[in-house]
């Protein structure tokens, strides 16, 4: 697995402007430290968010062991032995834009999984490795208390 990104969350707010579409909830999280916020478009019909529920988030490159093939079209038989099974939630997205704000040390990715939208601001070096790789899963998991 190639790892770009991993951090625990706290879901802070969902909805803030009210449900926009039927089976979607936009979450808002931070890390506990309070350098990362995280805005998310959730699909609550296969995973319901609620406040105050505590989830590992990563994000990578890849999730198999093996290398991707380009030339080979994705199927779920793909999930079976790879990381993906440890998780709860798993989409496949493209990030669309990067921003940087080198006078702060802070960047933030946008990441659209098929139209569910995803916004991380965080420290600079903790998401640097992100911008290269157009391609990410985003696996996540509950953590239970």
């Amino acid at each position: 697995m190639s790892e770009l990104f991993s951090d625990t969350f706290t879901v802070t707010v969902i909805d803030r402007d009210g449900q926009q579409f039927d089976n979607v909830q936009r979450i808002e999280a931070e890390n506990p430290n309070g350098d990362s916020k995280l805005i998310l478009d959730i699909n609550t019909q296969i995973y319901p968010m609620r406040l105050n529920m505590v989830f590992s988030l990563v994000l990578t490159s890849q999730i198999s062991a093996e290398a991707p093939n380009n030339n080979q079209h994705w199927h779920p038989n793909q999930l079976k032995n790879s990381i993906a099974t440890k998780y709860e939630y798993v989409m496949y997205g493209k990030v669309y834009r990067y921003e940087e704000e080198s006078a702060h040390h802070k960047a933030t990715v946008y990441i659209s999984y098929g139209g569910l939208l995803m916004s991380l601001h965080g420290e600079q070096h903790a998401l640097s490795l992100i911008p290269g790789s157009r391609n990410v899963y985003l696996l996540m998991r509950e953590i239970k208390s």
